[in-house]
């Protein structure tokens, strides 16, 4: 239910999200972060091919509410053992302030503008943290 939920929420946005969401469905790489009942979010990752993978993540109406458990949510799983498979690990995030922060936060180091990369014609930046 909140899967199709989520898909309808993004088909119109970004619609190889939804294709991709459809396949890592069954792939035990995705995880869902509660807090008082709630989901805040959900994050995982997609192999795109050995050794490297691309992380995604789908915040909820609730995330402002509860930002400092989120972050410490992440904080530890910032170095999971999950991802030492991989020798680079990427994301991507819209090019704003709020988006840079996270991901420099998080020790992912920016490498490049994808202009107008959504259906809105905005600009996206991609990072990664490589071994």
């Amino acid at each position: 239910m909140l899967y199709r939920n989520i898909l309808k929420l993004i088909s119109g946005h970004l619609p190889q999200l939804r294709a991709g969401l459809q396949l890592w469905e069954h792939d035990n790489n995705t995880y869902t972060i509660f807090c008082d009942g709630r989901i805040i979010a959900i994050i995982g990752y997609v192999e795109l091919w050995e050794g490297v993978c691309e992380i995604f993540l789908i915040p909820s109406i609730y995330l402002k509410k509860y930002t400092l458990s989120f972050m410490k949510v992440l904080k530890n799983l910032k170095d999971t053992p999950v991802l030492d498979k991989f020798h680079r690990v990427q994301i991507r995030g819209l090019d704003d302030e709020l988006h840079n922060r996270f991901n420099s936060f998080f020790g992912f180091v920016e490498e490049g503008t994808l202009r107008k990369y959504d259906q809105k014609g905005n600009d996206f930046k991609i990072w990664a943290r490589v071994k």
